[in-house]
């Protein structure tokens, strides 16, 4: 990719699994429209540096559907 012009960036979302859009949707969503518009993401946020060097937990959670404390959702 990065020999095509189009290099790879990898975002790390301390605490979140394989379903990055419902573990936290607002942040996922913010970084699409970012992406969108500007071509970039922000992949290194001072929440990711923290949590990498500290073992912080995520600061941007979604709310439990219903709320229930069983996971909602087909990605559930």
């Amino acid at each position: 990719m990065t020999a095509a012009g189009n290099p790879p960036v990898v975002k790390i979302y301390p605490g979140v699994g394989h379903f990055i859009h419902t573990d936290v949707p607002l942040e996922f969503a913010r970084d699409v429209v970012s992406y969108m518009k500007s071509g970039r993401v922000d992949a290194v946020t001072p929440q990711v540096v923290d949590s990498l060097i500290n073992g912080a937990k995520p600061t941007a959670q979604a709310a439990p559907a219903g709320g229930s404390d069983k996971p909602a959702g087909l990605s559930k």
